[in-house]
Parts: C-alpha cells; sequence; structure tokens
C-alpha cells in the first residue's frame, strides 16, 4: 500500500510539472504570435490536466483542508473553544514549560522523572529546558516527552 502512494505521488507531481511547464511554453509561443492548432491543443490539455489534479488534491486532502478552514475561523471569529486538535493545545500549553515546573505542577519527583525521559533515550542538559529545546535536541516531537511526563505520573500511583 505504501508503494502504491508514493508511486501516485511521484506521478502527480511529475504530471504538475508536465503541465504547467507546457502552459508556460505554450504561453510564450501566444506571446510571441505563434498559433497553430497542436499548441492550442497542448495548452488546453494541460490546463485540463491541471484543473483535474487540483481537483484530485483537494478530493484526497479534504479532510485537512476542512481542519485549517475551521482553524482560520476561530482565529478570524476569536472563537473562545477553538476547534483544532486536542493533542495540538495539549502540545501548545506544555512547550513552553522545563521539565523542572512540569515535575511540580504534576507532582512526580524530579529525579524519578529525569531517569525515566533519559532511559527512553532522550537527550536533555537540565531539568530547566522547555520541552520545545528538548524536542529540537533529539529529533522527537514534543508529544512523545509529554506521554514520558503523564506515563510517569500514572505508574507512580
Amino acid at each position: 500500500m505504501l508503494k502504491v502512494k508514493i508511486i501516485y505521488k511521484f506521478s502527480i507531481i511529475i504530471l504538475l510539472v508536465l503541465a504547467i511547464l507546457t502552459l508556460l511554453i505554450s504561453r510564450l509561443n501566444f506571446i510571441n504570435e505563434n498559433y497553430t492548432q497542436n499548441l492550442l491543443n497542448a495548452h488546453k490539455i494541460a490546463g485540463i490536466t491541471l484543473f483535474l489534479i487540483a481537483f484530485l488534491h483537494i478530493i484526497l486532502k479534504r479532510k485537512k483542508l476542512i481542519k485549517l478552514t475551521n482553524e482560520f475561523l476561530d482565529i478570524i471569529l476569536k472563537r473562545k473553544n477553538p476547534s483544532f486538535c486536542n493533542m495540538e493545545r495539549l502540545v501548545n500549553a506544555l512547550e513552553h514549560h522545563t521539565l523542572k515546573s512540569l515535575s511540580v505542577a504534576f507532582d512526580i519527583n524530579l529525579k524519578l522523572l529525569l531517569n525515566t525521559i533519559k532511559n527512553e533515550g532522550v537527550k536533555f542538559n537540565d531539568e530547566y529546558q522547555t520541552l520545545r529545546k528538548i524536542a529540537k535536541l533529539n529529533d522527537k516531537n514534543i508529544f512523545f516527552v509529554i506521554v514520558l511526563i503523564i506515563e510517569t505520573k500514572l505508574n507512580k500511583s
């Protein structure tokens, strides 16, 4: 299944590039008043291909389009409870906190938390680093560290 997706995406990109190049070349010929039936047909086919690719893209990515539209409306309308993903809200709320402040907030022993995170292969300099900096240092997402913190809290109880 993964191979089919890769081939499909690569084919779409190639078609997109070919359609744009064909439109560009035909447009430049039209500017130079070089009108031929073949050039006009190629221009039409490239335009229709570009339209179909855009249509396929919108159909396949409609969930992302709906999410983006809702987030845009949340910002424009200044909604009290935004509709974007709860995971994103959690990450946004905790990314600027340090390990020390999170251990206090979640009532976790700091040494236990640091050992748990270190045992999972997460590198950090000290307990005063923010989750954002730790994620950048490890090429991992912030949610992974948040999950470790929550697991530490739940396993401690």
